[in-house]
């Protein structure tokens, strides 16, 4: 993706200002496999992102990643 780092880095520049550089972490890996532990997240943000590997893939990629409270949405129609 071109210019992914420095958008990166300005998002990284913008949690840090916010004091929220502690909390916040940015990654770059790839959307159909993602280097985290299971229910390490309490929430992922992904638009029309999660359609280029396939709705359906990342439901069920995905869904081990979130905290037990947290759902995935169901696609919109």
């Amino acid at each position: 993706m071109a210019g992914r780092q420095s958008f990166v880095d300005r998002r990284a520049a913008q949690a840090a200002r916010q004091c929220l550089g502690e909390q916040v972490t940015i990654a770059t890996p790839s959307m159909g496999r993602l280097p985290f532990p299971d229910r390490s997240f309490d929430v992922s943000w992904a638009e029309a992102s999660i359609y280029s590997v396939g709705f359906d893939t990342v439901q069920r990629a995905w869904r081990r990643l979130l905290a037990p409270a947290v759902s995935l949405p169901s696609r919109l129609r």
